[in-house]
């Protein structure tokens, strides 16, 4: 078994300066942190997957769709822009070297359609 620890305990956006944070996860005997996925590039997650190996921490990636990338939402483009959210929160997960990219995946954060999906 493994255990981890998800780094929005201290922020929506790991970066160089959540060094000691992850120090200190490490230093408590942590296998691991969850990686939120709410900002940045895939460049950003790569130097930060690069971070991780250095310490010997493994990775998690968690990202949520906010309304204007809701995958069921009526409207075709902004289900289009949920596909390209999720390709985007894919790369960056992929270039952190993690396995896994989690969240609230199906809809928008929050939001709730009290209805079914429909034929589309």
């Amino acid at each position: 078994m493994r255990f981890g620890i998800n780094m929005l305990l201290w922020t929506t956006r790991v970066t160089d300066e959540h060094a000691p944070q992850l120090e200190f996860v490490r230093a408590c005997g942590f296998d691991g942190v969850e990686l939120p996925i709410f900002h940045g590039e895939p460049r950003d997650y790569a130097a930060l997957g690069r971070r991780l190996d250095a310490i010997g921490l493994q990775r998690t990636c968690s990202s949520g769709l906010a309304p204007e990338h809701d995958p069921i939402h009526e409207d075709s483009a902004v289900r289009r822009a949920a596909v390209d959210r999720l390709r985007w929160a894919i790369d960056c997960a992929h270039a952190a070297g993690s396995q896994v990219l989690c969240g609230p995946l199906h809809s928008a954060f929050k939001v709730f359609r009290g209805r079914g999906p429909d034929d589309d």
